[in-house]
């Protein structure tokens, strides 16, 4: 069993002690890192974080049925934190060896792993929480733009409007709607996908500005997204302008 929350700027999993999961885990963690910094190399964060749950599934979790791995990134002023935490009782990592482990060792290699892949490393005082970090350069992150015009303000999200991304664009638009200015244009110029909660992020901001008297404008929409609000019938909702047009 696998369980995700997705928040601006973190994800955060419950896993039960499966191997199978820490695929999962790693590939949904990239793709968040992805989407919050741009094009950035993901090899460090997916070996150390491989280490990390190994550790807390075969480790932490031996021994104890349907036990559950907790862990956390978030991503703050391009430092990635991860926080991975098991149920067990932890161990001495203060014996852990700071010398490589031998050629011929079988076992032990984990933890230097994490440690050459991180900026930092910390454990809690009993050993069962593990927390690393790295910083990346996120110069290339999807940006959004405000630019302001007689006719309202024109937003551009610069990503597309999907489960993984809604949030963070609510946050931003809650922001220009609370300074009560009724009509707002949404350019999506660049945005190659909406699913079901983007469309319902642009029937929630149509509501609240029409609630003022104005409403909610898209244009530079893709076709193909074009025709999907069209057959949830949403272009007779709010105004819909397809790319090309206009």
């Amino acid at each position: 069993m696998l369980v995700t929350l997705r928040r601006l700027g973190m994800v955060v999993f419950q896993a039960t002690a499966d191997v199978e999961n820490i695929d999962h885990i790693c590939a949904i963690s990239e793709r968040f890192l992805r989407q919050e910094c741009g094009e950035v190399d993901t090899f460090d964060l997916s070996l150390a974080l491989r280490e990390a749950l190994s550790n807390a599934m075969l480790h932490g979790c031996a021994g104890r049925q349907g036990a559950k791995v907790f862990c956390e990134l978030t991503l703050t002023d391009d430092v990635l934190t991860v926080l991975v935490r098991d149920p067990g009782p932890g161990f001495d990592w203060r014996a852990l060896p700071r010398r490589e482990p031998e050629p011929d060792d079988e076992h032990g290699r984990g933890f230097h792993l994490i440690r050459a892949h991180a900026d930092t490393v910390n454990f809690n005082e009993a050993g069962n929480e593990l927390t690393f970090s790295k910083r990346y350069d996120c110069a290339g992150r999807p940006q959004s733009s405000v630019s302001a015009t007689a006719d309202g303000i024109t937003f551009r999200p610069g990503r597309d409007l999907v489960a993984s991304t809604v949030e963070g664009v609510r946050v931003e638009i809650a922001g220009l709607l609370a300074e009560s200015e009724p009509r707002l244009t949404m350019d999506l110029d660049g945005v190659g996908m909406v699913d079901s909660l983007g469309m319902g992020l642009f029937v929630a901001v149509h509501n609240t500005l029409r609630a003022r008297g104005g409403g909610l404008s898209l244009i530079n929409v893709a076709p193909r997204i074009h025709a999907l609000l069209h057959a949830m019938r949403l272009t007779s909702h709010f105004a819909v302008q397809k790319a090309g047009e206009g």
